[in-house]
Formats: C-alpha cells, structure tokens, sequence
C-alpha cells in the first residue's frame, strides 16, 4: 500500500527517524491527557522504542500510518486502527498529535477523514 495523500497532510508508514518526534510528546500531559491510560505513567525511552519497533517489525494487528505534512513528509502525529474485527467489520481508531502547536488546525480532521475513507474502501 501507497501513501495516503490529503490536501495538507499525508498518511504515511512508521520510520525509525520518527521515535525523536514520538518522545516529545509521550510524556507530556497537555498531549496524553485524553488518550488511553497507558499513558497514566511516564514511558521510558526502551518503551517507545519497543512500541515503534513492534511496527515496524509488523508485529501489530491493526493498520498504523504517521500523520505527516504533505510536502516535507515531516512528523506531525499519529493515527491507528487498533483492534480490528475484521469478521464484524470493526475497528478501534486511535489518534494524536504531537505538537500543541498543531491541535485545532484541522490535522486531525483530514487524518480521520483519509483514514475512513482508506478503511471503507480499501480495506476488505
């Protein structure tokens, strides 16, 4: 599978290069506040590199794409389909942006949008 290109942004797969832009926000709880309660405690560097390299290696069920700026392919957040049921047609989405800077410009938005749209048509 190709990248997913929207109009400001692009999905686009998990580089090694991404686990700096990951550790900034891992333990920030301005970010992780509203996201799943692994993120009640701090995470080590050896965690984040594990959860990155369990992608990377394919070692994970569902479907995982960086939310990245369309021109400069730069790291912007992330956004998963975790947990898919794929009998019952059932997926857990999960999303974050990494910067504070970034939240309430619409990221979010075009990724869900480009996400739906690849599941439902992509996806069988």
């Amino acid at each position: 599978m190709g990248r997913i290109l929207g109009k400001r942004i692009m999905l686009r797969e998990y580089k090694k290069e991404d686990l700096i832009y990951i550790r900034k926000w891992v333990n920030n709880p301005n970010i992780t506040k509203y996201l799943s309660d692994i993120f009640l405690y701090p995470h080590t560097l050896n965690e984040t590199e594990n959860f990155l390299d369990s992608i990377l290696e394919g070692k994970t069920k569902g479907k995982n794409f960086i939310i990245a700026n369309k021109d400069t392919e730069e790291y912007l957040g992330q956004i998963d389909l975790l947990t898919i049921d794929w009998k019952n047609r059932v997926g857990l989405l999960g999303i974050v942006l990494g910067q504070e800077a970034n939240l309430g410009k619409g990221y979010g938005e075009e990724a869900i949008r480009l996400l739906l749209d690849y599941s439902f048509n992509n996806l069988i």
